[in-house]
């Protein structure tokens, strides 16, 4: 009997090696929680003039009939998975030492939600709807979640000595998700009035297969299952930037938070999304 492979084998092999494995599992565990899921969702890269695709595009919805500001409440996850040959790192800092861009939870009555809290919306009346905006970047995740520092320079350890294996997974994730983030966005702003009196809420997520840390001053090195990224992204021509959202002033990067998590921490991260939509359904039903 020959002692090599059989092609089978290899083929196996090869696709442990990769991030496939990874994607299907988050999606498994996204179809078991109710979720539609969508493989390799198609959108257009504006910047390199291409159709690419992210690993995974998840929604839910929750039906709202009744209240006075919307019929369904659309909740969408752009992810991509990488499985991690190099640790990442993040440099983070506690929130409050971020003075004017902390998070929502901190300085509501500076920050616009739609810094982090990436919506869009048609509601069936405008009283006291602003409010209720600032209200619901309160109870997003982005605020409620056991989590008080804000990724600023992410780190792929090792990258430099080993040329081999020197491509940067984590910029590649990270331009993915908003790049499928934004076409997300702007297809339903342009085709919103098919859908009635809606909210749509979009986060952008990458799911990671390897070791992840995050250091503070001094190189206080620590691992971690979850991170809020914070980076900026240039605004496209297409999207649909109002007074309201930026209070008069214009803009050439939007500011995301990118949620970088550990693949085991995804089923609990999922909890921590359904009671959101829980509590959405409450505020706009009062």
């Amino acid at each position: 009997m020959s002692s090599e492979k059989s092609e089978i084998e290899r083929i196996k092999e090869d696709i442990e090696a990769s991030g496939v494995p990874l994607e299907v599992k988050t999606s498994e565990i996204l179809r078991k929680n109710s979720w539609f899921v969508e493989h390799q969702s198609y959108y257009f890269d504006e910047q390199e003039e291409k159709h690419r695709y992210v690993d995974l595009v998840a929604n839910k919805t929750i039906s709202t009939r009744g209240n006075d500001f919307f019929d369904a409440i659309y909740l969408y996850l752009i992810i991509e998975c990488k499985k991690g040959v190099k640790p990442w790192v993040f440099y983070t800092i506690k929130e409050y030492e971020y003075g004017l861009f902390s998070p929502i939870k901190k300085e509501l009555n500076v920050i616009p939600y739609t810094f982090y809290v990436k919506t869009i919306s048609k509601p069936k009346n405008t009283k006291n709807y602003s409010q209720k905006i600032i209200d619901l970047a309160g109870i997003t995740h982005y605020s409620t979640i056991n989590y008080d520092r804000i990724g600023l320079i992410p780190h792929v350890a090792f990258i430099k000595k080993d040329k081999e294996n020197g491509r940067d997974d984590l910029f590649e994730a990270k331009n993915q998700v908003i790049k499928s983030l934004v076409h997300q966005k702007i297809e339903y702003e342009q085709n919103l009035d098919h859908f009635g009196n809606v909210l749509f809420l979009f986060y952008p997520i990458i799911v990671f297969d390897g070791n992840l840390f995050q250091w503070e001053k001094e190189l206080d090195i620590s691992p971690t299952d979850y991170v809020q990224y914070k980076t900026f992204y240039p605004i496209s021509e297409r999207q649909i930037i109002t007074e309201e959202q930026y209070y008069g002033y214009s803009f050439p990067s939007e500011c995301y938070l990118i949620e970088v998590m550990k693949h085991t921490f995804f089923p609990n991260y999922l909890r921590i999304i359904e009671k959101e939509l829980e509590d959405l359904k409450k505020l706009f039903a009062k």
